[in-house]
C-alpha cells in the first residue's frame, strides 16, 4: 500500500525531492529514524527496519537513492521457498554499494538469470543526479517473482503499490498527484511543504484506504520519509506515524560530495 513521489527541483545541480509513505501492519515494530552509515565507501542516510535491520529508502552523499515498495502483483516463483524469503530491505543495503541505475538494473537482471533473486515481489525507484546539469536519471524497476520490467522516469513521478482494490487506489492517487502538479508553486520551500501535505492526503471518504495516507485496521501508513537533495547537502526527513498527524520530522544530513 506504499506511495512514492519523485519531484526534480533545481536542474542546474540535479536537485530533487523523493518522498515515500511506508504502509505496514500496525503490529510491526517501529523503525528507527534516519542515521548515517558507511556503505561502499560513502556516507549513506537511511532509516532502519526494527525486525530485519534493512531499509526501504536510502541515499548516499552524492544524492544517489534507492527506494523500495512491495510488489502489488506477486506471482509464485518456481524453486523459491516462499515461506521464508529474505527481507527486501536487505536488498536495498546491498544495492547501495553502487546505486547507479544502470548498475543496479544489470546486477538484478544477472541475479534473475542465475535464479538468485529469492525476494518477494518488489518495485524499485533508483535515482542518480551525478550525470551533470539537468534532471536526475531515474529508473523504475518491477519484479513480480517471475518477470522483470524497467523504464526510465522523466520529470515528476508517482509510484503506488496496493493489493487492496489496486486499480481504484491507483486511480485516486494519480488524480490527486495530477492536481498537485497543476498548482505546484515555484518556491522550493513551498514545494517541499506541498509534498509533505500530499503524503498526508486522504481519500474521497476521509481517512480510508484510498488516500496517500492510509487508515485501515489491518494496514496503515506508519511513517513518511523525504529525501531532499540540493546543491550542497543531502538530507533525509522522517516522520513516524500517520503523516496527517505527524509533527516536526527527525532529520539527518550530510554534505553533498561529487
Amino acid at each position: 500500500m506504499c506511495t512514492v513521489t519523485f519531484l526534480p527541483t533545481d536542474a542546474s545541480v540535479g536537485g530533487y525531492l523523493l518522498t515515500t509513505n511506508r504502509d505496514e501492519s500496525p503490529s510491526r515494530r517501529p523503525a528507527s529514524p534516519p542515521e548515517s552509515t558507511l556503505i561502499g565507501g560513502r556516507a549513506v542516510l537511511l532509516p532502519r527496519d526494527a525486525e530485519a535491520g534493512g531499509t526501504w529508502i536510502a541515499v548516499d552523499d552524492a544524492g544517489r537513492a534507492v527506494c523500495l515498495l512491495n510488489g502489488d502483483r506477486p506471482r509464485p516463483s518456481a524453486g523459491t521457498d516462499a515461506s521464508a524469503p529474505p527481507s527486501r530491505g536487505l536488498l536495498v543495503l546491498d544495492l547501495m554499494e553502487d546505486p547507479r541505475p544502470a548498475i543496479v538494473a544489470d546486477r538484478l537482471r544477472e541475479r534473475i538469470g542465475r535464479d538468485a533473486l529469492p525476494y518477494r515481489a518488489f518495485k524499485l525507484l533508483v535515482i542518480d543526479p551525478t550525470g551533470g546539469p539537468g534532471e536526475p536519471a531515474a529508473l523504475h524497476m518491477d519484479w513480480d517473482t517471475v518477470e522483470w520490467s524497467q523504464h526510465s522516469v522523466e520529470g515528476p513521478g508517482l509510484l503506488v503499490s496496493s493489493t487492496f482494490r489496486r486499480e481504484d487506489v491507483n486511480a485516486h492517487r494519480a488524480r490527486a498527484w495530477d492536481a498537485l502538479l497543476e498548482q505546484l508553486p515555484a518556491d522550493h520551500a513551498a514545494r517541499r511543504e506541498r509534498m509533505v501535505g500530499f503524503h498526508g492526503e486522504h481519500g474521497p471518504q476521509g481517512a480510508d484506504a484510498f488516500g496517500v495516507c492510509v487508515h485501515r485496521e489491518d494496514a496503515r501508513t506508519v511513517s513518511s520519509t523525504m529525501v531532499e537533495v540540493g546543491p550542497g547537502e543531502v538530507a533525509m526527513h522522517y516522520r513516524a506515524g500517520w503523516p496527517c498527524e505527524a509533527g516536526a520530522p527527525v532529520s539527518a544530513r550530510v554534505p553533498r560530495r561529487p
